[in-house]
Formats: C-alpha cells, sequence, structure tokens
C-alpha cells in the first residue's frame, strides 16, 4: 500500500519525468499535458479524477483496455448519470485490512467512473466556486492505492491528458497489426482470371473502374448538368452471389487494374469476446484506410459482421453495424477509397446497410456457356465439345466448384500414370468424367439457404 501523501508526491514526479523526456527538442515534437489529475481524500475515501479533452463515449473502451490489465472481475456498470461506472479488482493482490463497519465498502475494489460532460474543479483544493465542464475519468477506493494501481492511473493519464507529439506511421504496416491482409497491386489475377462472367466484368469496369480511372471526366459532366456541385463516383459497392462465383477475385481484379493496393478483412481479426473490442477495431481499419494516398477496401462475408435489425440482433452485432452504417456512407463521399462489400446472403443484410451502397452487383451461378469458358480456363488443352459436354454435366455449380472439379481430374490421371507407367500427358476427358462420378457431391447455395438473386438494386 502507498500512503496518500506519497502516491500524490509519485504520480507528480512521474508526470513531470514523462513531459521532460526530450528536453531538447523542441516544444512541438515534445508531450504536452493537458491538466494534472485531480486528488482528494475524505472521510477514507481517495478520489484521483483525470480530467480530459480527448475521452469521449466513441473512445472510452481504450481506458477499459488499460484497465484489463490490472483488474479482474469487472461488474456493475451502470449508465444512471451522464456516463459510465464500472467496479473491479484487482488481479495480483488482495487488501489485507481491517473490515469496515459500512457493509457497502468494499475491501480490494476500485470503482472506475467515465464522466461526459460533468463539472468538475480543475485544481486541487478549490471547490464549487470555480467549476468546469468536461469528459473525466475517475478512480475512487475505501483504502490506499497500491503500487499497480498508481500505474494505471498513470498509464491511463497518458492516455487521455496528454498529447503526444504526431507519429507518422505506415498505414499499411498499422493495418497489417491490426490482423489485415495488404495485397498489392500486381500480375497475379487478371479480368481473363475471371472466366466466363463477360456481362459481370463490363458492368464493374463501367461502374467501378472506368469513373476511379477518369474522375475528372464524372466531375466534369456533373458541373454541366447538377444545380449544386458534388460527386458522381462510386465509392461504396456490394458484391452479392453464391459461394465460389468469383466475388474475392473480382476485388483482386479491380486492385490489379487500378494499380491500388487491396485492404482484406478478415472476420476473425475484427470479432472478438471482450466487450466493445470488435467495434473498435473495425473503426481503426477505417481510420487507417482514410490514412492511405488510394486503396481499396474489402469486406468479405460483411453479413457475418452485421445483419439484418428486422431479425433478432445481439447488442455486439448492433454496435458493429452502427460502425459499418457510420464508415462507409464516409467513405462513399470520399476520394480517396473504394469499399466493396461481398456476401452470399444478401437477405439477411440491414437495409441501412444496403443503402449505403451505391451499387449492388450480382454474381449468379454459371450458365453452361460460363462453365464451358471455365473448363476451358481450367483445363485448356480440352476442345471445346468436351467443355461443352462437361458444361452440361455440372449445372448447378459454381466456378470454385469447377475447379475443384479440375483438381480431382488432374489427380485422378496422375494415379493412372503412376501405377501404368505411362507417358505423361494432360488428362483426357475421361479423368474429368471419372472425377464428377467420383468426387464430392455440391450442394448448391439455393438448395442450403433459399438463395435469392432478386433485389430492386440489381445492376
Amino acid at each position: 500500500m502507498v500512503a496518500y501523501d506519497l502516491m500524490k508526491e509519485q504520480i507528480k514526479k512521474e508526470i513531470s519525468d514523462y513531459l521532460d523526456l526530450n528536453p531538447e527538442k523542441a516544444d512541438i515534437n515534445k508531450p504536452r499535458n493537458l491538466y494534472d489529475p485531480i486528488f482528494s481524500y475524505k472521510q477514507g475515501k481517495i478520489k484521483v479524477t483525470i480530467f480530459s479533452e480527448k475521452l469521449s463515449r466513441e473512445n472510452f473502451l481504450d481506458a477499459f483496455d488499460i484497465l484489463k490489465k490490472y483488474y479482474q472481475n469487472f461488474s456493475g456498470l451502470r449508465t444512471e448519470f451522464n456516463g459510465y461506472e464500472l467496479t473491479a479488482e484487482l488481479k495480483n493482490s488482495r487488501c489485507i485490512y481491517p473490515k469496515p463497519e459500512k457493509e457497502e465498502l468494499k475491501d480490494n475494489n476500485m470503482v472506475v467512473e467515465f464522466g461526459f460532460d460533468k463539472y468538475i474543479s480543475l485544481i486541487e483544493g478549490v471547490e464549487a466556486d470555480d467549476l468546469a465542464k468536461s469528459n473525466v475519468i475517475t478512480f475512487q477506493k475505501e483504502v490506499e492505492l497500491k503500487q499497480e494501481e498508481i500505474n494505471c492511473v498513470l498509464d491511463v493519464w497518458r492516455k487521455f491528458a496528454v498529447n503526444e507529439p504526431e507519429k507518422k506511421t505506415d498505414p499499411k504496416q498499422e493495418l497489417i497489426s491490426l490482423g489485415m491482409t495488404v495485397y498489392e497491386a500486381n500480375e497475379e489475377f487478371t479480368w481473363d482470371s475471371l472466366a466466363g462472367y463477360e456481362g459481370i466484368k463490363q458492368q464493374i469496369k463501367d461502374t467501378v473502374i472506368l469513373p476511379f480511372k477518369h474522375p475528372e471526366i464524372y466531375d466534369g459532366i456533373v458541373k454541366l448538368t447538377r444545380t449544386k456541385d458534388t460527386k458522381n463516383i462510386v465509392r461504396a459497392v456490394l458484391f452479392e452471389g453464391p459461394p465460389g462465383t468469383g466475388k474475392t477475385v473480382s476485388a483482386k481484379i479491380i486492385g490489379n487494374d487500378t494499380r491500388l493496393p487491396l485492404i482484406y478483412v478478415p472476420i476473425e481479426s475484427i470479432m472478438s469476446c471482450w466487450y466493445g473490442v470488435a467495434e473498435k477495431r473495425l473503426a481503426s481499419v477505417f481510420r487507417e484506410c482514410s490514412r492511405l494516398e488510394n486503396g481499396i477496401l474489402f469486406l468479405d462475408e460483411i453479413d457475418s459482421l452485421a445483419g439484418s435489425r428486422d431479425k433478432e440482433m445481439h447488442e455486439a452485432t448492433r454496435r458493429i453495424l452502427s460502425v459499418l452504417l457510420r464508415e462507409i456512407e464516409g467513405f462513399s463521399s470520399s476520394d480517396n477509397i473504394l469499399t466493396i462489400g461481398a456476401t452470399n446472403v444478401v437477405g439477411n443484410l440491414d437495409h441501412a446497410l444496403l443503402s449505403r451502397f451505391d451499387r449492388i452487383i450480382s454474381f449468379p451461378l454459371p450458365n453452361q456457356n460460363e462453365r464451358s469458358a471455365i473448363f476451358n480456363y481450367y483445363a485448356r488443352h480440352l476442345s471445346k465439345n468436351d467443355a461443352l459436354k462437361l458444361a452440361r454435366e455440372t449445372d448447378k455449380n459454381s466456378g470454385r466448384d469447377i475447379e475443384d472439379i479440375c483438381s480431382d481430374a488432374e489427380r485422378v490421371w496422375a494415379r493412372e500414370v503412376i501405377s501404368s507407367n505411362i507417358e505423361l500427358t494432360a488428362p483426357p476427358l475421361e479423368s474429368y468424367l471419372e472425377a464428377l462420378k467420383q468426387g464430392k457431391k455440391h450442394i448448391t447455395p439455393d438448395k442450403i439457404m433459399g438463395f435469392n438473386a432478386n433485389n430492386p438494386k440489381r445492376i
């Protein structure tokens, strides 16, 4: 335990040392203190208040992340006043002292209060005569603080009461550290990589790539037609359709065609079992993307992040949806970021979220001619008649299903070459027909989830 006076002295010294780490540098490069913590000790209760212009309802969970390093057993989250209050117990130690007379006093609990627009005294010892309206974080305890609790107070102060010099970081590296995958433009995926689907490819070129490459033409037309100067460039697009129909490949092709980095958002990197973490991560992804000069943000399986509010929705999902609604709407008017969402079940998406997308492009299962073109892509040695024969046998199969069939056929033929010791050649048609018979049965999305491609915004 650290006595109250010693605690104050230690915190003030730590603050002074922290602010003078680099005295030789110009002031602009030094951390700047906003306000010192405010201390009080009345009727055996210690209170440390941190005044913060940086604290908000949107980022108070950053403080909660710091608290989790030191405390456990969080309880009593209340919103009775203009803020939040919780009770927590230190992880590594307990306070042993005579049990207080009042039953409501707790013997190792720290009460942490997040107050918004709250009137507090900004100077130690000054009472109600000199109050200011502010956002605050208050630590309260019935006994003296332990050293780790003092460290926690200082960590929170550094986060919310200090203006740090701006650090120049690479947004791509920050995105990678958040668990995102950044694909740089390359030659791996071209329009030839999406066999068939000529109509869809043309839609993407016309509605997405052309405006992105020639924004000045679109801006010029708007100036000649609109009463108010505005933008008419697609900045948010939704790809919808069954699995394996080319939605992810199309996003990579767009990145390569425009020569822009593609930021892929894995769902598992966003979701968390901790309260409030998922929406904070998602907001951080959007924030770092906005720092890029230009780029594409690809939200695959967007329905897993936020479904429809027409159905029963978990509170965590509701908060994630709120972030998506806010951020995608902001990106729609941005000139440097194209947001692409992808879903297998468009009917499960919230109507408000659907309205945020400028265009919805549907990727249906390939028709017979498209399946034939896909077979020719993965088995270029086959004749057009052979590819067409295979296409007739693979109704309701996706492009990914056809790729799997071709891979199976190659393995079937490899076993035959090895067992029969024959000359190595490309697999004959019979190997592909054998793969169709022996391979897995492909369950189509319309059988699984009643897929319906009809959509009023469908292009």
